[in-house]
């Protein structure tokens, strides 16, 4: 249900059902370009010998999904940091861990 909210066009819904949740101390988005995503999935499952899941990683459903949540960012009323996830993952792993440290 909560992926199928990031697919119609009313993320309002979703806005409603986070504004019920205590407010976080900060929201780490994980930017990547769609394509390098795609990537990244096609690699981690041709690893497992398992197919991407049409309904909720399409290139189209990432791209829509992208949108909504940078939509969604200014919108949010405590800090939410923007990290480059092209990186790679030690890289990545890092920057989260510096930004959670720094609001402690």
């Amino acid at each position: 249900m909560f992926a199928e909210l990031f697919t119609v066009s009313s993320y309002h819904c979703l806005l409603d059902i986070l504004n019920l949740l205590p407010t976080p101390d900060i929201g780490i988005y994980l930017n990547i370009d769609v394509e390098q995503a795609v990537e990244r999935i096609e690699k981690r499952f041709a690893s497992t010998k398992r197919q991407r899941n049409a309904l909720y990683e399409s290139d189209i459903i990432l791209k829509q999904k992208k949108e909504k949540y940078e939509m969604l960012i200014p919108l949010q009323n405590y800090k939410v940091v923007v990290v480059d996830a092209s990186q790679n993952v030690n890289k990545v792993y890092s920057d989260v861990v510096s930004e959670l440290y720094n609001i402690i």
